[in-house]
């Protein structure tokens, strides 16, 4: 297994009900990963101006799993953002 580490922003207006963070922990861990470190950094300045926000709500999630798993994790990600 390889570690790994993912970092995500939300948008702050969003985060309080933005279940993604969960919801990442939840899909390392039905693809067999090992879950080391999930911390929410919380609210921070951005370098610069994404949609006009200024602060972005950081989270980390440090982790190992299979190659092969790293593609199955991204897709339910994405599908997770859209939603």
């Amino acid at each position: 297994m390889n570690h790994y580490e993912l970092i995500f922003i939300v948008n702050p207006q969003q985060s309080k009900e933005s279940k993604l963070f969960d919801k990442c922990k939840d899909q390392i861990s039905a693809v067999g990963g090992e879950l080391h470190r999930a911390e929410d950094i919380g609210l921070r300045d951005l370098a610069y101006q994404i949609d006009d926000c200024s602060k972005g709500h950081y989270f980390l999630l440090n982790f190992e799993c299979e190659p092969n798993n790293l593609k199955e994790i991204a897709v339910s990600y994405t599908h997770l953002r859209a939603h």
